[in-house]
Formats: C-alpha cells, sequence, structure tokens
C-alpha cells in the first residue's frame, strides 16, 4: 500500500530557525516516509509546521503569563518590603522622638539645678549685703544716738551753765 519504505520512521530535532523557548521544550518529531506520496508527506509537513506554530504560540503564552505571575510575585513583595520600610521608618522615627524628648528633658531639669544654684548664691549675696547694710545701719544709728547723746548732754550743760 505505502510502498517498501512503509513505517520507516526518521528523527529529526526541531530546526534551528525555531525560537529557543520552543527548541528546549520540543521532544524530537517523528516523520514518517511514505513512498511515492509527495502530497501525503506535504500534508503531514504542513500538520507538523501547524502544530509546531501551535506549540510555540501555547508556549509564548505560557510564558507570558509566568512573567505576569513573577511580576506579581515581585509587586506584593516590593509592596512588603515598602510597608517594611515604612513601618522601619515610623519605629525610627518614633525612637528618635523619644530620644530628643527624654534629651531635652535632662537638659531642662540641668538648667533647672543651674538656674536654682544661681539663685541660691545670688540670696547668698543679697543676704551677705543686707547683712553688712544692717551693720552699717545699726553703727550709724549708734553713731546717731551717741552724737545726739553728746548733743543733749552739750545743750544741757550749757543750760545748766547758763541759768
Amino acid at each position: 500500500m505505502y510502498g517498501e519504505k512503509q513505517g520507516k520512521a526518521i528523527f529529526s530535532e526541531v530546526p534551528s530557525n525555531v525560537t529557543r523557548g520552543f527548541a528546549e521544550f520540543a521532544l524530537p518529531v517523528a516523520l514518517v516516509e511514505f513512498g511515492g506520496s509527495g502530497k501525503m508527506h506535504q500534508r503531514l509537513l504542513d500538520i507538523l509546521n501547524k502544530e509546531r506554530e501551535t506549540l510555540k504560540g501555547k508556549i509564548e503564552e505560557s510564558l507570558m503569563q509566568q512573567s505576569q505571575e513573577y511580576k506579581e510575585i515581585l509587586e506584593k513583595h516590593m509592596a512588603d518590603e515598602r510597608q517594611k520600610n515604612r513601618e522601619a521608618l515610623a519605629t525610627a522615627a518614633k525612637s528618635e522622638k523619644e530620644s530628643v524628648q527624654a534629651a531635652i528633658l535632662v537638659a531642662v531639669k540641668e538648667e533647672r539645678e543651674n538656674m536654682e544654684k544661681l539663685h541660691m548664691e545670688e540670696k547668698e549675696r543679697w543676704q551677705t549685703e543686707r547683712s553688712e547694710d544692717c551693720e552699717k545701719i545699726a553703727q550709724a544709728v549708734e553713731d546717731a544716738m551717741q552724737e545726739h547723746k553728746q548733743n543733749s548732754q552739750s545743750n544741757l550743760k550749757a543750760m545748766t551753765l547758763g541759768r
């Protein structure tokens, strides 16, 4: 029916002009030679070419889908990383704020202590000056009383003698 070559299989690899993605996944194609039937041979080649193109399209579609899935995974990962970064920044900002507040409280406390010390020193100086002034006033009063006493005695003597 098909001649002497009926059922003889010739194995050939996918041609090199087919895309690399297709070549990596393609299996060797078995061609059956049928003697004397060029039309049948051409028909089988056309069917194989159609199948190859169909598979090529499916592989490209699969690769595009896989690429889209990887892209979505990457975008999700990037969104997670951005969220982690935001949280880390918020934590760092909060920690920095707390550190600054603590430093301000320490500075305010130190300043208050310095002001209290200065106030105490000023108060001591004021009290010393006041004591000195009180002593001067007491001395002036005593001197004035002594002078008044002497004047009174002199006036009394003068009055007593002048009578």
